[in-house]
């Protein structure tokens, strides 16, 4: 794509729309950037654009001009683009792209890109470091850290030697037309944000958006106990390898599985055991998922056995994911704040022995907290719900277990604390958005791991009394 004197509006201030605009401005690109909110509150941001000079900014809303003027339009993941006035945008012959779609028409580098509804930061992360440690060169971006623009302007994604690990959201996949990685992974499907989809079906079509582009020189890896993967099957073109943590893949297909507890490959008639999945350092069954699909993929990608095995026992975890955040008096806590959907939920309560008090809620994204009615009843001994949906929690658990509100992290904190028992956890998974109390999950997170430091010095000045 030629961009020189092209007229693109960048819709959405977010860090990959700086990304873009800073991008689309070296390309000879005649850039805006507009945001729905106001400029008071993007002030960074705009910072940031007249550092880079030469780009007409917009706050409070979308002029006709921006929108309907446009050649392109690069919109960013958080703005929904079956918005009407978008669809008015097509109709007048405006082409609509993500980021993603931006990076895909000038990198060169091959793609290893990973999507799903739990496990996607774990897995992308852990595939990096193989790579990495096999003395590959690797970047990794996309929807964690930065966005894959920033890794074009420096040109490390213009080296077809180099590899491209991406983790990428539905929303991203959205608005993907040549997009095509040479590797693709889809871990779990589970309900999620559906404030911006109609249905179900509308989130597992835009996940399958994944592999839609390859063709059968590309590889697909699935997840053999996801009831949507048999779709997936009946869609891809690619050659399809799975993961299975339940038992031996059958049928001729190959991929990774456990023997056992032990992690074991097979790749093209070849079996590799690598290692007992409880050497992880990351804990539960859907990391040792996650460490099968990682190895799969960095296996598929040349690594060597040498390489995964080491970075599989080393890797501690990623901030704000299963993160431990302290103990005091026996009673560990747990900062799992990314954990924004039902199917995260679930799965960090699973990954425990001990009782669990469960610190819940936040913003709902039109999920059903009936659907954690099992797993908090066999292990949740106490909730306690925070943000704007606590009610919604309490009228759909207490049955399971009784429910206790608070209105602060600190005050919430302090009651799961009380509930506490030597030996018990407490996890801080709040299957819901952070943004009626907070900026973002990872201010949530560093506000609950605060909570629990001051809560840990508090407890120590009352036993010298």
């Amino acid at each position: 794509m030629n961009l020189k004197g092209k007229k693109v509006t960048v819709v959405g201030m977010a860090r990959s729309g700086i990304a873009c605009a800073a991008f689309l401005k070296a390309k000879g690109a005649l850039v805006t950037v507009t945001d729905s909110k106001p400029e008071d509150e993007l002030l960074k941001q705009k910072t940031a654009l007249l550092e880079i000079g030469g780009i007409e900014i917009e706050f409070s809303g979308h002029s006709e001009k921006a929108l309907f003027g446009a050649e392109l339009l690069v919109v960013s993941p958080g703005v929904n683009t079956k918005a009407p006035v978008f669809s008015l945008a097509e109709k007048k012959g405006v082409e609509i792209i993500g980021e993603l779609e931006l990076a895909a028409l000038f990198m060169c580098a091959p793609v290893v890109a990973v999507t799903g509804t739990k496990g996607k930061t774990t897995t992308t992360t852990l595939i990096g470091e193989i790579l990495k440690r096999a003395g590959k060169k690797t970047v990794v971006g996309g929807n964690i850290g930065k966005p894959l623009t920033n890794f074009l302007l420096s040109g490390e994604l213009l080296d077809e030697k180099a590899f491209c690990v991406a983790e990428v959201s539905s929303f991203q996949l959205e608005t993907i037309n040549t997009f095509r990685p040479a590797i693709a992974a889809i871990l779990n499907i589970g309900s999620d944000h559906m404030d911006r989809y109609q249905n179900l079906q509308q989130y597992i079509e835009a996940k399958g958006n994944i592999f839609k582009n390859q063709s059968a020189a590309e590889i697909l890896i699935l997840n053999e106990n996801d009831k949507y993967t048999p779709l997936y099957e009946t869609l891809a073109k690619s050659k399809i390898y799975y993961f299975d943590s339940i038992s031996s893949l059958t049928g001729g297909k190959e991929g990774a599985y456990l023997e056992g507890e032990i992690i074991v490959l097979c790749i093209k008639g070849e079996t590799t055991r690598l290692m007992n999945y409880k050497e992880l350092s990351i804990k539960g069954m859907h990391n040792a998922e996650n460490a099968m699909v990682a190895a799969l993929a960095a296996k598929l990608a040349g690594a060597a056995a040498s390489d995964i095995v080491p970075v599989l026992r080393e890797f501690k975890g990623v901030e704000h994911r299963q993160e431990f955040a302290g103990e005091i008096n026996g009673v560990k806590f747990i900062n799992n704040s990314q954990g924004t959907n039902m199917l995260a939920v679930e799965k960090s309560i699973q990954s425990y022995d001990a009782p669990i008090i469960l610190i819940a809620g936040g913003r709902n994204k039109n999920s059903d907290f009936k659907l954690l009615e099992t797993s908090v009843a066999k292990k949740v001994k106490r909730i306690v719900a925070i943000g704007e949906a606590r009610a919604e929690i309490k009228k759909a658990l207490n049955n399971s277990a009784p429910v206790e509100e608070a209105g602060t992290m600190d005050e919430a904190v302090k009651k799961a604390y009380e509930f506490a028992a030597s030996g018990d956890i407490v996890l801080m998974s709040p299957g819901c958005t952070s943004f009626d109390m907070f900026k973002d999950y990872e201010e949530r997170g560093r506000v609950f791991k605060t909570a629990v430091l001051h809560l840990k010095e508090a407890e120590k000045e009352t036993q010298k009394v």
